[in-house]
């Protein structure tokens, strides 16, 4: 033991604290950085300057337009689909059990905003953080029960209320079934 005034250092723990990783130095402090950071959206399109397309969803039956600035990037089940802006995830509609949406960091472990209205169904408005890692994206869903699943819109946002962009899609969205 070593002392240094009334400090008291066992021998050797210096030496072992040159052998840890150099990595921990830089990493400890880039994950305290980065922990909990918001992913921004890119700026909303103009509703004047969008163009529009259709998209059908056969399997889970249902249709909606989105603008055509937006990839889609569809599950490998087919009942999930993720719409891109500027590879940004801007929206998703996801077709899941109440257990799945929980499991996944959806909306399933929020409490409701509010009361709303999609393809003329009642459900629920969820406004909450959804975290990929260390980073989250503010979304608001828009959730109905349908066949005894629940089938949410949700928009990765800034915004608690709709825009006229999110109005729009929202206003076009339709069950097929």
């Amino acid at each position: 033991m070593r002392k240094f005034g009334n400090l008291k250092i066992p021998y050797g723990f210096l030496t072992n604290m040159r052998r840890l990783p150099k990595y921990l130095f830089f990493a400890l402090p880039l994950f305290i950085l980065t922990s909990g950071c918001e992913n921004k959206p890119p700026p909303a399109l103009s509703i004047a300057s969008v163009r529009w397309v259709t998209y059908k969803n056969e399997r889970v039956g249902y249709t909606l337009q989105y603008p055509v600035a937006y990839t889609l990037q569809t599950s490998q089940t087919g009942r999930d689909i993720l719409f891109r802006h500027n590879g940004f995830p801007a929206m998703a509609i996801n077709y899941t059990t109440k257990g799945e949406a929980n499991e996944r960091g959806l909306w399933a472990d929020h409490k409701a905003a509010g009361e709303i209205k999609l393809a003329g169904q009642s459900g629920k408005q969820y406004i909450y953080n959804h975290y990929d890692g260390p980073f989250y994206m503010r979304t608001v869903s828009y959730v109905i029960e349908l066949d005894s699943k629940f089938l949410a819109l949700e928009f990765r946002t800034q915004n608690e209320n709709a825009d006229s962009l999110q109005q729009h899609i929202l206003e076009s969205f339709t069950l097929s079934r």
